[in-house]
């Protein structure tokens, strides 16, 4: 597990690296920050909320391996730089991701009575409102209000409903691989969500194998969170349950490669616990 711990550190110097430019064409670049941030066109807003998501999560985890305040200080910069530019990117994913992780790292890094996690849930809740609040009025009606703009909820409405139809026409063996988009009467080339364009393209049954599969972690993390391992269980959890809520409005199977990562990482962790105890 070390070796992924290095990689996890060195993804966080990325990120800020990542963070120093979005500054840079924010407040140097002319940005437009009336619709949704990116890096002057040429990436995806969502794969840059992503990994600034990814780095938010790192940082709370460092918070509780450093105690030097400097560092804390550090932190709380790189947080709050990653947070604003993840609500400018408008990308629903990641900020529900984001958010979800936080709120799971903080619950079970500590053993927590209910009330407490109950407690965490409703921060949870007030801080998305507060991000719905200070949105621009422009990009909440691109988000929810026009079918025409890339960012709608109305489209992703569309396109579920596109993929849940062709599963029912073809409950056994689907469309096969890539026939969303051929068969689909709308524009996108996938449903962006993963089980429904598993259930669409290869069939219910296949729909279900990858559901076992990717829901494995729910199963492991009880055992996980009475081990020595317990703070990077959580950490990797937190990662599981980020990259699994991106997974249900964004990208297809293969591009969504990180919840494969972090289900398999927690798998591997759980047979190594049980390696060393026996």
């Amino acid at each position: 597990m070390g070796k992924i711990r290095r990689i996890l550190d060195i993804i966080w110097y990325f990120n800020a690296l990542l963070i120093l430019i979005s500054l840079y064409v924010i407040f140097l670049g002319g940005a437009d920050l009336s619709t949704r941030f990116d890096l002057m066109g040429r990436v995806n807003p969502i794969w840059i909320a992503r990994a600034l998501g990814m780095g938010i999560l790192i940082s709370i985890d460092w918070f509780y391996r450093y105690k030097s305040r400097w560092m804390h200080f550090l932190l709380l910069l790189y947080i709050g730089f990653s947070v604003w530019i993840i609500i400018l990117s408008g990308s629903r994913g990641p900020m529900l991701g984001t958010l979800a992780g936080i709120m799971i790292y903080i619950m079970y890094i500590k053993e927590r009575t209910f009330w407490k996690r109950f407690g965490y849930i409703l921060l949870a809740l007030v801080f998305l409102g507060i991000i719905v609040l200070i949105l621009p009025k422009q990009m909440l009606f691109n988000k929810f209000g026009s079918i025409r703009a890339s960012l709608s909820i109305i489209q992703r409405f569309a396109l579920w409903e596109e993929a849940i139809s062709q599963m029912m026409h073809h409950p056994l063996i689907g469309k096969g691989t890539g026939g969303y988009q051929i068969f689909s009467a709308y524009f996108g080339k996938y449903p962006h969500n993963i089980f429904l364009e598993a259930g669409a393209e290869q069939g219910i049954p296949a729909m279900i194998v990858l559901t076992i599969f990717l829901l494995r972690p729910l199963s492991l993390i009880p055992q996980l969170l009475k081990s020595h391992e317990r703070q990077f269980a959580v950490l990797l959890f937190s990662f599981w349950v980020n990259f699994m809520i991106n997974a249900q409005f964004s990208g297809d199977i293969t591009s969504n490669y990180q919840i494969w990562f972090y289900t398999g990482s927690l798998i591997i962790m759980n047979q190594s616990i049980r390696k060393e105890s026996y």
